[in-house]
C-alpha cells in the first residue's frame, strides 16, 4: 500500500460540520462577495473601438457578465445552512426602480431590471452616458439614480469618463507649449496667453445637477477604459481576482493598486494569446499619474471646479467573459 501524498494540499475539511453553528455561519459569511452592482447595460459599441466596415469585430459583447453579475451568490446552491446567511445579507429584486425614490427615477431598455442585491457588499456602477441616448433612449436623472444606489448602500459609486465627456479611451497627444491655453488661478482657459477674462463652461440644468450629486460623496470611481478576460470561470475563480469564489465578476480597480491592476491585466493578455482572435484588445498601461491627469482636465473642461479633483479618482473595469465572442470560428 502507498503511503499518501503529505504535500497535495487538503481539499475537503471534513470536520467543518461539527464546528459550532455561529463559527460556521462567519465561514458562510466570508464566502459572500463584494460586487460591483451594475445599475445598467454596457453596450459594446459604445466601449470599444472597432473597424467601421465590420460591427461584430469586437472584443466582447459584454452583456453576459452584466447577467452573471446579478445571479445570487455560489453559496445559495452549497446547503441549506449556506442559503439560509446568503439570504440574511441579500436577496433577489425584482423591479428594481421601484425601490427609489422619485428624485432618483431614471429608465433606459439598457437598465438592469431584477438583480441580487446585498447592500452591505456592493458598489453602484453607471454604464450609461450621452451617447447611449441615439440607441436606447433614457429617462429621468441617471446619475441622481446612481448617487441614491451609493448612498443606500457602501457609499461609494464609479461612472464612465464618458459620462463625463471624454470620448475616446485613449490620452490625447500632449499640445506643444505654444499651443497651450494659459490658465486663470482656477484652472479655467484663458481666451489668450496674458491677457483676456476666463472662458468658463455653459453650465445647463443637467450640469448644475451632476455636479451637486459630485460633491455629495467623498469618494467617486471614475472608469477610464474596460478590459475584457476571456476566460473559464474555472480559471477566473482559482486567480482569486474576481472574488473569493469567482462570483464578483465585475471589478472596478482604483489605478493605484497596482498590484490588482497588474495582475488582471497579466490574466487577461495571457488569455487573449492562448487563442485566435477576432480583434486584439489594447493592453497598453498608462501610467497612473498620466490618468490623473487627463481626469484632472475633463472634470476641469466640465465642471471648472478644482475642488473635485480630489474626490473622483481614476479606475479600471475588468470583465471575465466565458463566452467565445472573441474567438475565431
Amino acid at each position: 500500500m502507498s503511503s499518501p501524498d503529505m504535500s497535495a494540499p487538503a481539499r475537503v475539511f471534513h470536520l467543518f460540520p461539527q464546528l459550532p453553528p455561529e463559527l460556521r455561519e462567519e465561514v458562510w459569511r466570508y464566502c459572500l462577495p463584494y460586487r460591483v452592482f451594475e445599475l445598467d447595460h454596457p453596450a459594446h459599441f459604445n466601449v470599444f473601438e472597432y473597424p467601421p466596415e465590420d460591427e461584430n469585430a469586437v472584443p466582447c459583447m459584454l452583456g453576459i457578465t452584466t447577467v452573471m453579475n446579478g445571479r445570487p451568490p455560489l453559496i445559495c446552491r452549497v446547503c441549506r445552512e449556506s442559503r439560509a446567511v446568503a439570504s440574511k445579507a441579500g436577496d433577489m429584486v425584482v423591479e428594481l426602480w421601484r425601490n427609489r425614490l422619485t428624485i432618483a427615477h431614471w429608465n433606459s431598455s439598457t437598465m438592469v431590471c431584477d438583480a441580487w442585491q446585498d447592500r452591505t457588499r456592493e458598489a453602484p456602477h453607471l454604464n450609461w452616458w450621452a451617447a447611449y441616448k441615439a440607441d436606447f433612449g433614457s429617462g429621468g436623472r441617471p446619475l441622481h439614480c446612481l448617487l441614491w444606489e451609493a448612498a443606500q448602500s457602501c457609499g461609494i459609486g464609479s461612472l464612465t469618463i464618458e459620462y463625463l465627456g471624454e470620448s475616446n479611451h485613449r490620452p490625447s497627444p500632449s499640445p506643444s507649449p505654444s499651443s497651450s491655453p494659459a490658465r486663470g488661478a482656477a484652472g479655467s482657459a484663458w481666451s489668450g496667453p496674458g491677457f483676456g477674462p476666463p472662458i468658463r463652461p455653459q453650465f445647463d440644468i443637467t450640469q448644475v445637477r451632476d455636479l451637486k450629486c459630485l460633491r455629495q460623496l467623498p469618494t467617486w470611481l471614475i472608469v477610464m477604459r474596460v478590459i475584457v478576460v476571456h476566460s473559464d470561470l474555472k480559471h477566473a475563480a482559482a486567480t482569486g481576482l474576481f472574488g473569493l469564489l469567482g462570483d464578483a465578476p465585475v471589478q472596478v480597480v482604483d489605478v493605484s493598486e497596482r498590484s490588482r491592476t497588474d495582475a488582471l491585466f497579466d490574466m487577461a493578455k495571457a488569455c487573449e494569446r492562448e487563442t485566435a482572435v477576432t480583434i486584439s484588445q489594447d493592453f497598453h498601461r498608462e501610467s497612473v499619474d498620466s490618468m490623473k491627469q487627463r481626469l484632472k482636465e475633463v472634470i476641469i473642461k466640465k465642471f471648472d471646479s478644482e475642488e473635485l479633483v480630489s474626490s473622483l479618482r481614476p479606475a479600471i473595469m475588468f470583465r471575465p467573459c466565458t463566452q467565445n465572442c472573441n474567438r475565431r470560428a
